[in-house]
């Protein structure tokens, strides 16, 4: 998405999206670089874009569409007992307890949990979701 249309800006756009889609933001001007990861922007490409730099955007888009399809979108915490969550992964409840999380680490809409146990999963949740709605995740 272009930085500067006609009727609001791209930022502005992306801002009243409730479920934005990834966003890669190309631009002449080099101030607005900052803001664009205030939209969780994905990128943002200076014009004349060359040819090898939105290859290397494009990848990482796939790669980022490929996690999505991988990710674990639900949750659930059983708030009588705080001691463990269940992410679902493909058709099945994996629990994990809140003593194995070492630490989430936030990537655009997703967050990455690793355990201590040495095993990763990947939660399409973004992390201010996370923390808004399970408060007793703690990273």
């Amino acid at each position: 998405m272009d930085i500067e249309m006609p009727e609001m800006s791209g930022i502005e756009l992306a801002q009243q999206l409730s479920d934005p889609p990834l966003f890669v933001f190309i631009s002449s001007h080099p101030d607005f670089g900052a803001q664009t990861y205030e939209v969780d922007a994905l990128d943002y490409l200076m014009k004349p874009v060359r040819v090898e730099r939105l290859l290397k955007t494009m990848k990482r888009v796939y790669r980022i569409i490929d996690e999505k399809k991988t990710a674990s979108a639900e949750i659930k915490i059983d708030q009588k007992d705080a001691q463990h969550f269940f992410i679902k992964d493909q058709q099945q409840f994996i629990r994990i307890n809140f003593e194995d999380l070492l630490y989430g680490k936030a990537w655009n809409s997703f967050v990455h949990l690793y355990l201590s146990n040495g095993k990763k999963h990947l939660i399409l949740v973004g992390l201010k979701s996370l923390t808004n709605n399970y408060p007793q995740v703690i990273f």
